[in-house]
């Protein structure tokens, strides 16, 4: 069986983010003047990864992380937002955000490859659970995986090779003859090694990576001959 990580996996989610808050970006240049385009990016995404950590972590609800993101970007250009603020402007940025769910170009002829093999699939996902499960649905992939395991759903999180246990035993697999890919090197490929599946790094990026113990492929065009290295 093959496994799945989601975002910047099959779903090009630093795209869509990006795209989305570029926009708003532009829409709030009053209160953001003081950040270029690149500047802003990089402080968005540090704080979406700071609050991210803590909801996947169960600091925080799902929800919240999003407010309270938010509410420290304004808190740090000056200005003060209230709850329901902070849920409103956040709701702008999201809409944008959504309508920008893409899969990479290499997603389906991957899928349909494994398909062709009788292959089973699954998802591995660390996130809310609806919100996850609608960008399955978006991006019209959601039928073809037989396990979908989020992290919301289960109370377990990567890179806790106890989530990645639980989806195999979901799926009625051993380990062993499981793959699991994702663009994490220590949150994806070797936590599912550690679990006892083969861990392959999706590196699209050829990011160099002394040292690195697990197959990488930099497409999942690469996928489908490999299929046979977990069993």
């Amino acid at each position: 069986m093959v496994f799945f990580d989601l975002d910047d996996t099959l779903m090009d989610y630093t795209a869509a983010m990006r795209t989305a808050a570029a926009v708003f970006w532009a829409d709030h240049l009053d209160l953001f003047a003081d950040h270029s385009i690149d500047s802003f990016l990089t402080l968005w995404e540090s704080l979406a990864a700071k609050y991210h950590r803590q909801a996947t972590a169960g600091e925080i609800g799902w929800h919240d992380q999003q407010r309270l993101r938010m509410q420290e970007l304004y808190k740090l250009s000056g200005r003060e937002l209230s709850p329901a603020e902070a849920t409103n402007e956040f709701s702008r940025f999201f809409d944008v955000y959504r309508r920008h769910w893409r899969l990479f170009a290499d997603v389906l002829p991957c899928l349909n490859k494994l398909k062709a093999k009788n292959v089973p699939l699954g998802v591995i996902s660390n996130g809310e659970s609806l919100q996850q499960h609608r960008k399955l649905q978006v991006c019209r992939v959601e039928e073809r995986f037989q396990a979908i395991v989020i992290s919301s759903e289960v109370g377990l999180h990567k890179p806790d090779p106890a989530i990645f246990r639980h989806a195999c035993e979901q799926a009625g697999v051993k380990a062993g003859d499981c793959l699991y890919v994702g663009d994490q090197l220590d949150g994806d490929a070797r936590a599912a090694v550690a679990a006892g599946l083969h861990g392959i790094w999706l590196n699209r990026a050829a990011r160099p990576a002394p040292g690195c113990d697990v197959e990488t492929i930099e497409s999942l065009r690469e996928l489908p001959s490999l299929v046979g290295i977990g069993g």
